[in-house]
């Protein structure tokens, strides 16, 4: 008997709930263990998606590039430095008549392609195209700021030329107040901002895409 106070009736029907509440609890036991199954297949696959995503994202900036590789972008950079050290030297002694530009070419856009300011425009392509690539997550900032000097004084000293050419790139245009590029440089820009900010301990901060 389970029971030592019961009579026999008592001791069925007790049995009979006891087992009727092990069948409830087996029930929920199933349904919590498929829960957990589920969610954690959702969870997989959310990660795998994510991951999808980003994976997707690095190949399509990369085949915007001819850089096969970072050593390849160091060859680039390691041409550039010299061409920036050039440029400035020459830019510092005899800085370009921004009125005379103006009027000759009429365009911050055709100033910009200007042959003149041929190596001016590989020095700010080669740090804009190197500042979107960071920004996007295609390379990692800390490996070039180890690796990569970026030119403050080329950033700094060449800026009424860069603003010229940014607010007057569609010069031509009937509209005035649509005449500038607004984002001309700006990953150059934040790639400078935050190298400042690495250079005085401060947190680097990326603009969101």
């Amino acid at each position: 008997r389970i029971s030592r106070g019961l009579s026999a009736m008592e001791n069925l029907t007790f049995i009979e709930k006891l087992g009727n509440l092990s069948k409830k609890m087996a029930v929920i036991v199933a349904i919590v263990s498929s829960l957990t199954t589920l969610c954690g297949a959702a969870w997989s696959l959310l990660e795998f998606a994510k991951a999808t995503r980003e994976r997707a994202n690095v190949a399509r900036i990369a085949q915007l590039t001819t850089y096969q590789s970072f050593g390849d972008l160091l060859k680039r950079y390691h041409t550039i430095e010299k061409m920036t050290d050039d440029f400035m030297r020459r830019y510092r002694k005899n800085p370009p008549d921004l009125a005379a530009l103006m009027r000759q070419y009429q365009t911050g856009s055709s100033i910009y392609y200007a042959d003149e300011l041929k190596d001016f425009r590989e020095i700010h392509q080669f740090y804009e195209e190197l500042g979107t690539l960071i920004r996007f997550k295609a390379i990692d900032f800390e490996l070039v700021f180890q690796t990569v000097i970026f030119p403050s004084d080329f950033y700094e000293d060449t800026q009424p030329l860069q603003a010229l050419i940014s607010q007057h790139w569609f010069e031509l245009r009937s509209d005035t107040k649509n005449r500038a590029l607004n984002d001309f440089g700006f990953n150059l820009s934040e790639l400078r901002r935050n190298y400042e900010a690495r250079r005085a301990g401060k947190p680097v901060v990326w603009a969101q895409p």
